[in-house]
């Protein structure tokens, strides 16, 4: 989610911190996803439906680990383990729409 007055890049960096304990470096958007998937029903029956940015982003410092209220394990996933792994649904619906079947290629270096 986005806090109050908080752009787009600005929520990836702070929840990547929050919720995986890295930092990031932005490098572009790859997927802007909403749609029957991105519906959500909360306990109390409030509605929502969620637009997802997807940025390729390459972690540059600090130490992977869950936070323990919004994520209970990070780990680095090749596309077939990513298809099969326990997630929330749309999670799986940004993966399955945003990441090619052979994965995303690295960027070419000079």
């Amino acid at each position: 989610m986005i806090e109050p007055d908080e752009s787009p890049p600005e929520a990836a960096h702070r929840e990547a911190f929050e919720e995986a304990g890295v930092t990031i470096e932005l490098r572009g958007i790859v997927a802007v996803l909403g749609g029957p998937a991105f519906r959500v029903t909360y306990p109390n029956g409030d509605r929502m439906a969620y637009v997802a940015t997807v940025f390729d982003a390459r972690v540059t410092g600090g130490e992977p680990r869950p936070d323990g209220t919004e994520t209970s394990a990070v780990q680095w996933l090749g596309p077939r383990e990513l298809a099969r792994a326990q997630m929330a649904e749309i999670t799986h619906a940004c993966s399955r729409r945003a990441i090619p079947p052979g994965g995303i290629e690295p960027p070419l270096r000079a």
